[in-house]
């Protein structure tokens, strides 16, 4: 089992480990109970240890054309400094990978979550073109990673003002003191997020300086389930809680992620498809006031079954239960109402709903304490 830089310090101030798919370390779980980590990513700051995400590398003169053909989304359009999340998927249109790619001087870097490590790596080295180098860089760089509408802070006093300029998925390189770093801005949550890309042998010496300088923002140290529930409020698709084998982009309702104007692509032909035909069923976001809601249960209108639950949990921010669910295509609207089956013949409601499910304090600019 890999232990990464910050085991120790995680082991000492008591955190909660479990494994994370085929990453093959342990990732920090959790630091606290689930709301004080949920509250962090919404009124301040969470920082976490995400150094488990995958990271390729792909270089070499035909890397541009290859990541274009084996990617959903437009890769030649990218420029240096700059990335697009976009999809992998199958000859059938189903999803392999969710992946962001980041465009650098002369390669390309691509980031996905640590379950999908050896999926990622499997199907690219099976579709590899000549003149391309595919390289796992997972265990070469750690990554750090705040969230929160008050951690654009950290990054303008660790590293200079000059951050402000950094767009939504851009990237560049600076300096903290003297470790020379890749920040990265993406976000899954609707707040803030910055990635720190860092040399393993210096990465608790950034982790203690954001530490100490994010004590006048509230900054608290949070495990990677504490981003369940906000990315559910917004709707950013979960690969491993969202997703099944067979799950199709449009069926996810990722339709955004494919380039439809492109030549070519893997998958290409089932995707255009299934957008003439019109998905079977759709991913569609729903609250509830029942708290017995479980993954599987039923969705009927009348007697008719018409979808399932695929995710569900608590949002403390809605006081409710939230969840996205498949439906089938004539009924995945929001604003209906769904009698679920939580036991044998017994039957509580849910209500489908547009997304997200509320603007962030990051999106609305709101400094004010939330109320909890």
């Amino acid at each position: 089992m890999v232990k990464r830089p910050l085991y120790e310090f995680h082991l000492k101030n008591k955190a909660e480990f479990k494994t994370y798919g085929d990453c093959e370390c342990e990732m920090v779980s959790k630091y606290h109970e689930f709301e004080k980590e949920y509250w962090a990513i919404r009124n301040d700051i969470a920082l976490m240890d995400v150094s488990g995400v995958t990271k390729v590398r792909i270089a070499s003169e035909g890397a541009t054309d290859y990541l274009d053909y084996i990617c959903t989304g437009n890769i030649l359009s990218l420029s240096e400094g700059k990335s697009i999340y976009t999809a992998i998927c199958g000859d059938n249109g189903t999803i392999i990978a969710l992946v962001h790619v980041l465009k650098d001087v002369d390669d390309y870097l691509l980031f996905t979550d640590p379950e999908k490590r050896r999926t990622l790596l499997d199907w690219l080295n099976g579709h590899k073109q000549d003149r391309v180098e595919i390289k796992d860089i997972s265990e070469e760089f750690s990554c750090i990673s705040i969230n929160g509408p008050k951690a654009i802070e950290i990054p303008k006093i660790v590293i200079s003002e000059d951050i402000l300029g950094l767009p939504y998925l851009g990237f560049e390189r600076y300096k903290i003191d003297d470790i020379d770093c890749i920040l990265y801005r993406c976000g899954l949550s609707g707040e803030y997020e910055y990635k720190f890309l860092l040399p393993p042998d210096k990465t608790l010496r950034v982790w203690e300086k954001i530490i100490e300088v994010g004590k006048d923002f509230n900054l608290l140290c949070c495990g990677l389930d504490s981003l369940e529930i906000p990315m559910l409020e917004m709707r950013s698709v979960n690969q491993q809680k969202d997703l099944l084998p067979d799950t199709t982009l449009l069926q996810a309702g990722l339709h955004w992620m494919v380039n439809f104007r492109k030549e070519r692509f893997i998958g290409k032909d089932a995707i255009f498809k299934e957008k003439q035909a019109k998905p079977i069923q759709k991913l569609t976001m729903f609250t509830s006031e029942s708290e017995r809601i479980q993954r599987n249960n039923k969705l009927y209108i009348e007697e008719e079954n018409v979808g399932f639950v695929i995710h569900s949990g608590y949002s403390p921010k809605l006081k409710r239960t939230i969840g996205c669910a498949y439906i089938k295509r004539e009924y995945a609207y929001s604003g209906i109402d769904f009698e679920i089956e939580v036991q044998p013949n017994i039957r509580e409601i849910l209500h489908t709903a547009s997304t997200p499910l509320f603007l962030t304090k990051t999106v609305t600019g709101i400094k004010e304490e939330e109320t909890k």
